[in-house]
């Protein structure tokens, strides 16, 4: 929780701040582009970005990287504020759109590609939400950091549940360890 207020509180800045912003973009570059790799975006996809948070970088570079449509969902107004008006200054609101919603009550379906934020709380919750309501086919990506992992039982129960399953790794030296991505059959 103490590293989720200061992550909001860096985007918050980043929002409005070029160099900031940069330094946060050139931070994720890397584990975007391995996402995205991993999980096959193309510029067909439909992807929703849930917990996007006040700058949404990971949407920003995943559009920049793919020309997909993108949705960002997040739960909290003031991120919503900031992320759209970091969205329209990059004349993006028309490729890009944010939502203000709860990602245990919102409809995932339609989308090619989700991915749920390694700071959504309860992560254990949505993500099974998600699961539940997600097209067969979609890919479901989910950070997991070095500090909180994904609980065990539900990394099994994915696991279970798919026989596509992996792991991506990312440096030593980022606080995102990997992601798990997945595919819902």
């Amino acid at each position: 929780m103490i590293l989720s207020n200061i992550t909001k509180k860096v985007e918050m800045k980043a929002c409005k701040n070029k160099i900031l912003f940069r330094i946060v973009k050139h931070y994720y570059t890397p584990i975007v582009i391995r996402e995205i790799e991993c999980a096959n975006v193309c510029k067909n996809d439909c992807v929703l970005y849930i917990g996007g948070g006040p700058c949404p970088v990971s949407a920003l570079l995943t559009h920049e990287f793919t020309g997909a449509k993108i949705t960002v969902l997040d739960n909290d107004k003031t991120c919503v504020c900031c992320s759209k008006k970091l969205i329209n200054k990059k004349g993006l609101s028309d490729k890009i759109d944010v939502i203000y919603s709860d990602a245990e009550t919102f409809d995932p379906s339609g989308y090619d590609v989700i991915h749920v934020a390694s700071q959504i709380v309860p992560k254990d919750k949505v993500f099974e939400s998600v699961w539940k309501s997600a097209d067969d086919g979609c890919v479901i990506l989910t950070r997991v950091s070095r500090s909180s992992i994904l609980k065990p039982v539900l990394l099994k129960k994915i696991k279970d549940e798919t026989n596509k399953f992996k792991k991506v790794k990312h440096g030593l030296l980022k606080y995102v360890h990997s992601t798990a991505i997945c595919v819902k059959l």
